[in-house]
């Protein structure tokens, strides 16, 4: 009597199935390379998905920061307000060149005289070489007030990270 043998069989059945001339299924030959890009599927056979890839995992690190380094702070802010600085006293020449082109300047210098009589006839005038320096060096006064308390900041922060422990930053790698 034979019988197929569909799986795996104990020992014992397996030594008993040699001797009675039954042979195990065949396994199928491999598949064969195909050169083009979308493979042949047989009719009737149904085509598994691909497993998920894992991404590669982030490199993450905890940074503690403890110490922050007071000239570099303050080289960095005194760089940092400067260039703030220059920035709005442009965008205020520039602005001063608008107004004065279309007529603004003078029509507020007309205002400022109708609101402040001068006992000697006189008319009120703005200056523009003599407002623009000292808005420059106003500017310039703020820039380094502004960046002496940023270096009184930087001192604090070192002496109370000495009691608390500094902060904590996590980085993470984009790969």
């Amino acid at each position: 009597m034979a019988r197929t043998v569909d799986g795996p069989t104990p020992a014992g059945e397996q030594a008993a199935a040699a001797t009675a001339g039954v042979t195990a299924p065949s396994v199928p030959p491999p598949p064969e390379v195909q050169t083009s890009e979308q493979p042949a599927v047989e009719p009737g056979t149904r085509r598994l998905p691909r497993p998920p890839r894992a991404k590669p995992a982030q490199r993450r690190t905890r940074v503690t920061v403890r110490h922050v380094g007071p000239l570099s702070v303050l080289k960095f802010s005194l760089i940092f307000y400067f260039c703030v600085m220059t920035a709005i006293f442009l965008g205020l020449v520039f602005l001063y060149m608008i107004m004065q082109a279309v007529g603004a300047i003078d029509a507020l210098e007309e205002l400022i005289t109708k609101f402040f009589v001068q006992e000697d006839g006189g008319t009120f005038q703005i200056q523009p070489g003599y407002l623009l320096p000292r808005l420059f060096l106003i500017g310039c006064g703020s820039v380094i007030v502004w960046s002496l308390i940023n270096l009184l900041v930087a001192f604090l922060y070192n002496l109370i990270s000495d009691v608390v422990g500094g902060v904590e930053i996590t980085l993470a790698e984009k790969r």
